[in-house]
């Protein structure tokens, strides 16, 4: 796949991404989407969306890939404009796209969804978040610095495993003393396959650090994320 210079538009990429995901083949890599959308690259200045909880959307959004789609200022999209540019980036159609377009009827829409308002994304939304404080509607730096730090008390060798997340995870519900629901563990099990845990047994610390900041981790699956992937999460 080659490696682009400078931004590339959504549509320039699209018809490839698709033709690999029918195909069965490999995403983009870390550093091609990083070399693609500079903004997400570790040296980007660029600021996130804190408006924006899923660290996966924000990434998007910080991306540029979104740019020509929706209006500045605004954070309502097309779903299958942020269908296309989440297959971009590595999620298939059918996950994430399934997902995209409950959550825009959840939140009262047709055919658009607000990614201002992913609290309001009827079972998806979940509290004891990894990034944002109870009933927060915006990413807490104060929460996910929490988050971080205890996820750095586990790292051994600066690699976590599955369980290192749902510890977190499981401490965080419990300390606002709630239940984990289905999807509150889904959004762990999609963090963990997206930065590759699958396929290498294990994730880097660091590239939850740049994950949940908006920025291209070092490394990514290397496939796409699909229900298979995520089912192999465990």
């Amino acid at each position: 796949m080659p490696v682009f210079p400078r931004l590339v538009a959504l549509s320039t990429v699209l018809f490839s991404s698709v033709f690999l995901t029918a195909c069965g083949g490999e995403s983009y890599t870390s550093a091609e989407l990083s070399a693609m959308y500079p903004d997400i690259s570790a040296t980007s200045t660029k600021p996130e969306d804190a408006e924006i909880l899923c660290p996966f959307q924000r990434l998007l959004k910080r991306s540029g890939i979104l740019d020509d789609a929706i209006e500045k200022g605004s954070f309502e999209i097309r779903n299958r404009t942020l269908t296309a540019a989440a297959e971009v980036f590595g999620c298939t159609s059918v996950a994430c796209g399934s997902a995209i377009s409950y959550a825009s009827t959840a939140q009262g829409n047709w055919r658009t969804i607000e990614l201002d308002r992913l609290h309001e994304a009827g079972l998806l939304s979940h509290n004891c978040g990894l990034q944002f404080d109870f009933g927060g509607i915006t990413v807490s730096d104060t929460r996910r610095a929490a988050t971080l730090n205890r996820l750095a008390e586990l790292a051994v060798d600066g690699r976590l495993v599955y369980e290192d997340l749902m510890t977190v995870k499981q401490e965080t519900c419990d300390q606002e003393g709630v239940d984990m629901t289905v999807f509150g563990e889904t959004e762990v099990k999609l963090i963990y396959a997206y930065l590759g845990g699958p396929e290498r047994d294990y994730i880097e610390y660091s590239d939850v650090d740049k994950f949940f900041h908006a920025t291209m981790p070092d490394y990514k699956a290397t496939g796409y994320v699909n229900v298979s992937l995520i089912g192999q999460v465990q």
